[in-house]
């Protein structure tokens, strides 16, 4: 029995000392903020850029979707880390409750309950801001673009 214990003891110090250094020491980015940083993003460049290659309106409107895509992608590689994230910190709840580390334990827990809150949040916008073609990062995208058929459309009119 006292070789169960030392065998726990064991695991659970690897377990922390890969979850130390795993972890870097400025915290990353959580999943939701980088959602809501593609959320705020400033494309009004983008969208100059690829209207200087192909202004017509289809072609902004396909963009748009294709941004839309792409936010759903982020939404979702968030909601996986948050899930796999969960999962290991059920594996550690499991090793530190035979250890007999209560006070981890509710960390932990208290831990998964934040990620699941952030879950669905993130669900949230996938089913509401990302379909609203009113959000910051597509208004700046139809904004750039808009701005360069305006601009060769002056041009034309001047020459």
């Amino acid at each position: 029995m006292d070789m169960l214990n030392t065998e726990n003891t064991n695991i659970l110090n690897n377990v922390i000392m890969r979850y130390q250094s795993a972890t870097p020491t400025s915290s990353p980015k959580q999943p939701i903020e980088k959602v809501r940083d593609f959320l705020d993003s400033d494309l009004e460049e983008q969208g100059y850029l690829d209207a200087q290659s192909n202004s017509e309106n289809n072609v902004l409107q396909q963009k748009v979707v294709e941004l839309k895509a792409k936010g759903k992608q982020i939404c979702q590689s968030a909601i996986r880390e948050y899930e796999n994230r969960n999962i290991d910190i059920k594996a550690e709840i499991t090793i530190s409750t035979s250890a007999g580390l209560l006070d981890s334990v509710e960390k932990l827990k208290a831990q998964i309950e934040k990620n699941e809150k952030d879950i669905v949040r993130v669900e949230k916008i996938m089913g509401t801001d990302l379909l609203d073609d009113n959000m910051s990062v597509y208004v700046s995208y139809r904004r750039g673009f808009e701005k360069w058929k305006r601009a060769i459309t002056e041009k034309l009119l001047t020459n």
